[in-house]
């Protein structure tokens, strides 16, 4: 059950939209999660300052139930910035992310 913010400087078509959501939710078997339940928020033209300058750059928030192993989470990581990379010209040392790992979610009214 994994949401993923994503927070972007570039404002993307809608093409590159879905294709973020599908790529990034292919990535989510690298740290044990599927795209079956993903909720993802792309917040994309966003006005993002990096090193105190405004450049392209990415911060993506992932939430997920439960506890992830680090290697995955490492993969994780470096697949995202692979596909951030190729999408959307946005260099890895340009991007952000980080992970909150829950023991309780609600979900269907009530908590797993």
């Amino acid at each position: 059950m994994p949401y993923i913010n994503a927070s972007i400087t570039e404002k993307l078509s809608q093409e590159k939209i879905e294709i973020l959501k599908s790529e990034t939710g292919k990535l989510l078997g690298l740290i044990g999660k599927s795209e079956t339940h993903l909720m993802m928020d792309i917040q994309d033209g966003k006005t993002m300052y990096f090193k105190g300058k405004k450049e392209s750059c990415a911060y993506i928030d992932v939430r997920v139930y439960g506890n992830l192993e680090l290697e995955g989470k490492d993969k994780f990581v470096g697949a995202l910035c692979v596909v951030l990379e190729k999408l959307l010209n946005i260099k890895k040392e340009n991007v952000f992310i980080t992970f909150l790992e829950f023991k309780n979610w609600g979900m269907n009214g009530s908590l797993v």
